[in-house]
């Protein structure tokens, strides 16, 4: 029984390891603005990944997915990165970050923008207020988006620009605010939104 109980704990050991070299290796990529090298390393890492991810903790494997879904959105492979979105919108233990599970319901209506699926994007837009709204998760930079979003599929292309802008001038507002602004940590907004102005 001593054999087996070593086993168990090599092979613990070995998943915690991969854990931690996955985790923050994806994360290093990211903090590094060095997407192409994240998704390149996503890509080889993902074979593993989908045979132990399970027996990972929540925290690090939602991380991975989330980080994975905005280095794909920013070389713009965004099928590749609504697929690892995806991950964190079917996982059904997800409730309890729910925080992130928010930001990637939000980061999902971007990549509908950029995929130009506007009837999606209605419904979409809708089902992630009612969520926000029932859990009391509607603070100012959800707000912000949201509002401004829900404008955007209702104008037509040629004035799009102008609520990206005032959308932008929003959200700079908002990161002068060191408490307000954390909920824009997780993905560069006002430079994403700079690549939508002429």
């Amino acid at each position: 029984s001593r054999f087996f109980e070593f086993r168990s704990s090599g092979k613990e050991q070995f998943i915690l390891e991969k854990e931690i070299e996955f985790a923050h290796g994806v994360g290093l990529f990211k903090l590094n603005k060095d997407h192409k090298g994240g998704t390149a390393f996503l890509k080889k890492i993902e074979p593993e990944l989908i045979l132990i991810e399970h027996k990972f903790s929540l925290i690090r494997v939602t991380d991975i997915q989330f980080n994975a879904a905005v280095m794909f959105f920013q070389t713009g492979d965004l099928r590749s990165s609504l697929k690892w979105l995806n991950k964190i919108l079917s996982n059904e233990r997800v409730e309890s970050r729910q925080y992130l599970y928010c930001y990637a319901k939000i980061f999902e209506l971007l990549i509908h923008i950029e995929l130009g699926n506007m009837q999606l994007l209605l419904s979409l837009s809708k089902s992630t207020f009612r969520y926000l709204y029932q859990r009391n998760k509607v603070h100012d930079f959800e707000n912000i988006i949201l509002f401004h979003l829900k404008k955007f599929i209702r104008t037509e292309p040629v004035k799009q620009k102008l609520l990206f802008s005032a959308l932008k001038e929003e959200l700079q507002k908002l990161s002068e605010d060191p408490i307000r602004s954390k909920a824009m940590d997780h993905f560069d907004y006002i430079s994403w939104l700079e690549t939508k102005l002429p």
